[in-house]
């Protein structure tokens, strides 16, 4: 069992034959959205799980703390374009490009190109759906 929500998306790193995903789960129930608790969880399969869970945890920790920190002036969110499955590649904006079979998902992440501190690599942590993708 995977833990992921039917229709969300979930941020992942994909190796041979392994996973590593981001997942949000409730950790106390309570009567209000203050009363509620929630955390970050990255949960792993097979041989290389938890190498890229922990390159998982160290980049969204450095993007959290170095470029999505709210003292840094220009915080920002990540960005999801979504293309008709025939644009062209030199009509997408610049980005990490995942093709799907009825349309092209652009992801943007602000600081993706920033020198971050601790052993994270470059890598595409995107998992997409789209209406009628499979």
């Amino acid at each position: 069992m995977t833990g992921i929500a039917q229709n969300r998306d979930a941020p992942a790193i994909i190796g041979a034959a392994s996973l590593a995903y981001l997942l949000h789960v409730q950790t106390k129930d309570g009567d209000s959205p203050q009363g509620k608790e929630w955390e970050w969880v990255v949960r792993a399969f097979g041989e290389q799980g938890p190498e890229l869970a922990e390159r998982l945890v160290a980049t969204v920790w450095a993007w959290d703390r170095h470029i999505r920190a709210d003292d840094n002036d220009e915080h920002a969110d990540p960005l999801l374009t979504v293309f008709p499955a025939g644009a062209p590649d030199d009509a997408l904006p610049a980005g990490d490009v995942l093709d799907k079979r009825h349309c092209r998902l652009v992801f943007r992440w602000p600081g993706r190109d920033a020198v971050l501190p601790g052993p994270v690599r470059p890598f595409l942590m995107a998992l997409g759906r789209c209406r009628g993708a499979r």
